[in-house]
């Protein structure tokens, strides 16, 4: 009786979880046209990092390098650059520590 009333309320039927979803992974594969070189441009928003600051107290981002507080060694900081306003904020415990200039410039 018990296999009789869930028989058809399946949703999976008796495939795995993996088996289940197959179609749809198939579905939203990237084409191998795909170049992973190319640059993407970004031009609102924010790029938001998440780094470990070591002893020499340095935070690096994007080629770039920024002194940042004795507070923040040994410890994870949000790195945030927003792009409409060319800074980078760095955090941690949502308490901003500093702000930098960070000028990103577009491809003409």
């Amino acid at each position: 009786m018990y296999n009789k009333i869930f028989e058809n309320t399946s949703l999976i039927s008796v495939k795995t979880p993996e088996q289940a979803i197959e179609p749809l992974e198939k579905q939203f594969r990237l084409s191998a046209e795909w170049d992973m070189n190319a640059k993407i441009l970004i031009e609102e928003g924010s790029l938001i990092f998440i780094r470990f600051i070591r002893s020499d107290c340095k935070l690096r981002i994007l080629d770039s390098v920024f002194s940042v507080d004795e507070k923040l060694k040994y410890s994870y900081v949000i790195a945030r650059i927003v792009i409409e306003k060319y800074v980078l904020t760095v955090s941690r415990n949502n308490i901003v520590y500093h702000i930098f200039p960070f000028p990103m410039f577009l491809p003409k």
